[in-house]
């Protein structure tokens, strides 16, 4: 069973071609809630706030084949429990001699009604028709709400 590698939140990532190796820039420890639009807003030109880029990986286990498909969703939840935001089960399978896989997405949507505290963004795994997640990982940031943020 695929076992968790790793989880990032950072402001930007740089792949290398021909290794595929990845960087990770600027990794998100907090947010000022004031910075960010409401959602669904398009982010004001020169707005000191850039959508973050979030990516999990999942490790090959010696027990997995190509065959074997994976699902794996992403949430990330307010100090409350409410949601933020949350991706659809993405499936997938290990590719022949591939032992991570990647799951990357740019320009994470966290407008909203803000929250002051720590937020968790938790990635799941479990083979597809599996009743329950057998592995997860969290990454953890913490979320300022500024006084023009909240509502009145």
């Amino acid at each position: 069973m695929a076992r968790p590698a790793y989880i990032m939140l950072c402001q930007s990532t740089s792949i290398e071609p021909g290794t595929n190796r990845i960087s990770f820039l600027h990794a998100v420890e907090g947010i000022q809630a004031g910075d960010t639009p409401p959602t669904g807003q398009p982010i004001p030109a020169g707005a000191p706030f850039t959508p973050p880029h979030l990516t999990t990986a999942w490790l090959r286990e010696p027990g997995d084949s190509s065959e074997d498909v994976f699902e794996s969703d992403i949430i990330c939840t307010t100090p409350s429990g409410m949601p933020v935001f949350m991706s659809p089960p993405q499936r997938f399978s290990f590719a022949k001699n591939v032992n991570i896989h990647r799951f990357m997405a740019a320009n994470i949507p966290f407008g909203g009604t803000p929250e002051h505290g720590i937020h968790l963004v938790e990635a799941r795994i479990r083979k597809v028709g599996e009743p329950d997640w057998t592995a997860k990982q969290q990454y953890a940031f913490h979320v300022t709400v500024t006084p023009e943020s909240v509502p009145a």
